[in-house]
């Protein structure tokens, strides 16, 4: 059960690193390429590298479509949040949770509950109270209908492959393997972007450069780390376990948001966290 409250903190712990990097204006695509070398060195010193093989793996292809993804979805989120705006990009990422839940249920034959069912709609309707917020409508067709639907089928198939992958290919030997291989898979793929495409100059420093890449790396490998023993744990269903990892990401950046960056809820939002304990607790005891 502790992989799960460790899962939407590291998660949670990504948004909070990128926030920190925008007001150091420390170079995104830069910062990417050292967050991914060292989210695949701290899985590779933590695993046992006797018996990392990952090409010999039969989760090798998995590996790569994901990290490959991983990137791709990076850059989708960052351009959809210089031209759709935070609210689009944001409340699109999460309601794809509807996604890998579905493919749950569908794939696996998880059961169908009455207080499942009721808490992923609480769920749903939450995200979308929470994560509002008023935004320019004068956005085009690109910024509100394309992006969106990248974002919400992009997310929510990367969720999905990772079900897929831990449930059919990762064995517990490989717990650590898995999300090792997949991010070194996307710091090869990061660094050609970035030698290919460049990147603007920053005015931070080398080393807040580094240690903003490495700070962002250490969360992102607990997210994917954390999701897969959670999923790997059996102890609720992954549907269930993607519905709280979701929600639970909300309300924490929520919360985080207020007290730390003093960003201000409505009415709307904080009724949405009202409605996110009660899904919780459906989804608990579904």
């Amino acid at each position: 059960m502790i992989f799960l409250p460790l899962c939407i903190l590291s998660s949670t712990l990504i948004l909070v690193v990128f926030k920190l990097l925008e007001r150091f204006r420390i170079n995104i695509v830069t910062a990417i390429v050292i967050n991914y070398f060292t989210a695949a060195t701290l899985g590779y010193l933590a695993g046992d590298r006797s018996t990392f093989a990952p090409l010999a793996a039969d989760w090798v292809i998995m590996a790569l479509l994901i990290g490959f993804f991983f990137v791709f979805m990076f850059y989708v989120i960052a351009y959809s949040t210089r031209v759709a705006g935070i609210t689009v990009t944001s409340l699109t990422t999460k309601l794809s949770v509807a996604i890998p839940v579905l493919f749950s249920i569908i794939r696996f034959s998880e059961e169908v509950t009455f207080l499942k069912v009721s808490g992923m709609v609480l769920a749903l309707a939450a995200i979308a109270m929470i994560v509002y917020r008023p935004q320019d409508k004068r956005a085009g067709v690109v910024a509100m209908v394309i992006l969106p639907m990248v974002l919400f089928f992009g997310a929510g198939f990367i969720d999905s492959m990772i079900k897929y992958a831990q449930e059919m290919y990762v064995t517990e030997r490989d717990t650590l393997h898995f999300p090792t291989f997949t991010f070194m898979v996307a710091s090869v793929i990061s660094l050609l972007v970035r030698v290919t495409r460049g990147g603007s100059k920053s005015d931070a420093r080398w080393y807040h450069i580094i240690g903003g890449g490495m700070a962002l790396g250490m969360v992102n490998f607990g997210s994917l780390y954390f999701m897969v023993m959670a999923l790997e744990s059996g102890f609720l269903d992954s549907s269930v376990v993607f519905g709280i990892n979701h929600i639970g990401i909300v309300l924490l950046s929520a919360f985080i948001g207020a007290v730390i960056f003093s960003e201000r809820l409505s009415i709307l939002n904080r009724s949405g966290i009202a409605v996110a304990v009660i899904a919780i607790t459906a989804l608990l005891y579904a």
